[in-house]
């Protein structure tokens, strides 16, 4: 049994309430928020209506350790507002293979079950995941399914695009 993980240390979190932001990633760094649009954002958060956000840094930040030790895969980040939760794994990724959409939705899963382990993720009224990737914000294939069987096995919303709305 793996032990109980605080996903809400103040060193990996930030708050804010901006109506536009980013969310970077620039590994070995932990994931971050950007309220300027430099290039570096991965994924565009808008929130218009300037809801109290709080910004997790997963990936990095938190050490989610499996059983024997060793870290476990994670998502980059998770926000929460208003009782509502959004995790999200953020890519720079060309290819045309779907091998990150892949991985991407293994860290999500891990690390909503993980989360799950410490907390209760039915009490947020909205769960949503993003896949984000800035080389493909308008990514073309239809992941109908992959989404479908996520929301089945998770109880929480797949999305597989760069901008994520409040």
């Amino acid at each position: 049994i793996n032990m109980p993980v605080d996903f809400f240390p103040d060193k990996c979190i930030t708050k804010l309430n901006d109506p536009l932001f980013g969310l970077c990633d620039i590994p070995p760094r932990k994931a971050f928020v950007n309220k300027v649009d430099d290039g570096s954002w991965i994924a565009t958060v808008l929130n218009e209506s300037m809801h109290e956000v709080t910004f997790v840094a997963v990936d990095v930040c938190l050490e989610l350790k499996k059983e024997n030790g060793e870290l476990d895969s994670s998502c980059d980040c998770l926000m929460t507002y208003n009782s509502n939760i959004i995790f999200a794994e953020l890519k720079e990724i060309s290819s045309t293979s779907l091998k990150w959409i892949r991985k991407a939705d293994a860290q999500l899963r891990n690390t909503i079950k993980r989360f799950e382990e410490s907390y209760t993720l039915s009490s947020y009224s909205k769960k949503e995941a993003y896949i984000s990737n800035s080389q493909q914000p308008q990514f073309k294939s239809s992941q109908k399914e992959r989404m479908q069987k996520f929301k089945d096995e998770t109880g929480v919303r797949l999305k597989i695009v760069a901008t994520i709305e409040l």
